[in-house]
């Protein structure tokens, strides 16, 4: 029975993963949100972005990648909180009833805010939820990723 409920939960998990990224001091650079479906179809997501005033990004940086448009998908991120050392940014991913395509669905334009030399900037991503096309709701593990500015 614990194996059968630990399958259960391995089959409805879903994976949002944020690729490591590299730009220059003075070029943008990009990072993406991509999405691994494995269970149910999740027609929305909800998040929060933790994102280090040592980079620069704008809630109009944070845009539908073009699987998502395509699926119907468009975004809203607001500046939800600042804090000492970053912006908290909450973001909703929805449209009509198309489930979430596989790979790229959020794509984030951002520029150096501060010289910090080649240390790893901490962006991150919590507070994560779906939604399926049924409205139940879909819990998603918090993740993380490494920007650097060379």
């Amino acid at each position: 029975m614990v194996a059968g409920l630990a399958l259960a939960v391995l089959l409805d998990a879903q994976v949002v993963r944020i690729p490591p990224s590299e730009t220059g001091r003075n070029s943008p650079g990009v990072f993406t949100i991509n999405w691994e479906p494995q269970g149910r179809e999740v027609v929305g997501l909800q998040w929060d972005f933790v994102i280090p005033y040592a980079l620069v990004v704008q809630s109009a940086d944070i845009v539908p990648a073009k699987g998502a448009a395509s699926a119907g998908k468009t975004i809203t991120c607001a500046v939800a909180a600042k804090q000492e050392s970053s912006a908290r940014y909450r973001c909703v991913l929805v449209g009509n009833a198309q489930r979430l395509p596989n790979g790229p669905i959020v794509l984030v334009t951002y520029h150096a805010g501060a010289d910090v030399h080649g240390a790893p900037i901490r962006v991150s991503m919590e507070n994560v939820l779906g939604v399926a096309a049924d409205l139940q709701r879909v819990t998603i593990p918090p993740i993380a990723a490494v920007i650097r500015i060379r």
